[in-house]
């Protein structure tokens, strides 16, 4: 294939949909993975690129899910220049309530969200490692949350996103170490920024379908996916030993 190849994970709706619009407006050739199929945004944007887009089935809790999209990937192209990991959940609290006073912590729901957070994300690099090791950037982008920085934290709760998302930090962390020390390649993770955004995860639930809405500090998902993506395509100036951690406007954020 002549066009450099992004696959981009939740990508039906919010900053996942805007990351593929961000890189088809570059001339890249996107998969989208693809969870919810009672949104159609991502058909309306295959009406827009045509010949550039595919959507992808994706479920990054399970395996065959990724191991399906993986085949479905090289029906097209034996290598991925890029891999943006977006797809993750809120869960039942989301990033807020919920403090250790709470007699009633939902324990259950903090191990659903670290699953998808974490370990999904850690599950489709996994699936995807040996396309990117041969492609032109080598580079792997994860999108975390400044609620997973240990030296920035001041939440009193929200314990199963801020955890996942610190876990997650430390798994890109890790990829990076050998990604980038044997291969010369890169992950970077990003701090999208508060945004109007859909936490849910279950298909067809109302509470997948309600926006958070837009309040004071927030952005909106093209702001933020232009900064990540412009970022990414800026590689260069952010190789070093360590991972990249930084807001989507580029300053870096603590671990």
């Amino acid at each position: 294939m002549d066009k450099r190849t992004v696959f981009v994970t939740g990508a039906d709706r919010g900053l996942g949909l805007e990351i593929c619009r961000q890189f088809l407006s570059r001339g890249f050739f996107v998969f989208a993975g693809r969870y919810f199929y009672n949104w159609t945004l991502l058909d309306d944007l295959k009406k827009e690129y045509p010949d550039d887009l595919i959507s992808v089935s994706l479920d990054i809790t399970d395996p065959e899910s990724i191991s399906a999209a993986v085949e479905e990937v090289k029906k097209y192209t034996d290598t991925l220049d890029i891999l943006v990991n977006n797809a993750g959940i809120g869960g039942k609290w989301g990033p807020g309530p919920g403090d250790i006073f709470d007699h009633e912590l939902d324990f259950e729901d903090m191990l659903r969200v670290i699953n998808v957070n974490a370990i999904g994300t850690l599950r489709v690099m996994n699936a995807f490692i040996d396309m990117i090791i041969p492609s032109f950037h080598k580079l792997i982008g994860i999108v975390s949350s400044e609620a997973g920085s240990i030296g920035t934290c001041w939440r009193y709760g929200g314990f199963g996103y801020c955890m996942s998302k610190a876990a997650l930090n430390m798994a890109g962390s890790i990829v990076h170490n050998r990604l980038h020390r044997e291969f010369n390649g890169q992950v970077m993770l990003f701090n999208p920024g508060g945004m109007p955004s859909y936490l849910g995860d279950t298909k067809g639930r109302d509470d997948a379908m309600n926006l958070r809405p837009m309040r004071e500090g927030f952005t909106d998902a093209k702001t933020s996916a232009e900064g990540i993506v412009r970022l990414l395509l800026e590689q260069e100036h952010f190789k070093s030993d360590h991972p990249a951690f930084l807001q989507y406007g580029g300053n870096q954020i603590p671990w």
